[in-house]
């Protein structure tokens, strides 16, 4: 008879055992899958970011600029470039904004020409853009070399004031 109750006794702590451990992988499987889908979500969080901070920087410069007419667009490090003039105290300025050495860049100076790629600040990813301006319209070709194309529209200002009394 004694020896019926160790059986059980190790049975039962067998049993025991086996329910724990599988408590434990399944902690452990969820908590997987739950990582997984968090890298999945934050990594599309990310490259949506990305898209909506270069359609958002493009438009401000834009908007900026104090006439439509002073928007161009030139060859400049690895492509296109929008340069952005303006004046300020009778001084003549440009905002270049490039692609090169796979970034958006950004240089603003009173230089007309013949200043290194490699001196633009860095502002975003981005591998390459194609620009052209149509019938009063800036069309932006974006590629951020991970297979992610935008075309953006930008409608550039006259230089006239918008009136919006009546």
């Amino acid at each position: 008879m004694k020896r019926n109750w160790n059986n059980k006794n190790y049975i039962s702590g067998i049993t025991a055992f086996l329910v724990f451990a599988l408590f434990a992988v399944s902690i452990l499987v969820t908590l997987f899958l739950g990582v997984t889908s968090y890298q999945k979500l934050n990594e599309r969080n990310q490259i949506s970011f990305q898209e909506r901070t270069c359609v958002q920087y493009f438009s401000t410069k834009v908007r900026q600029a104090q006439d439509g007419d002073r928007i161009q667009v030139t060859s400049f490090g690895e492509g296109d470039a929008l340069v952005i003039g303006e004046t300020i105290g009778g001084l003549e300025l440009n905002t270049y904004l490039y692609c090169y050495e796979g970034w958006l860049r950004e240089v603003y100076t009173a230089q007309l020409d013949g200043f290194d790629p490699e001196v633009g600040g860095e502002i975003l990813p981005m591998e390459n853009m194609d620009i052209r301006v149509e019938d009063g319209l800036l069309i932006l070709n974006l590629d951020d070399g991970k297979g992610d194309l935008q075309e953006v529209y930008l409608a550039l200002r006259s230089g006239e004031v918008a009136n919006y009394e009546e």
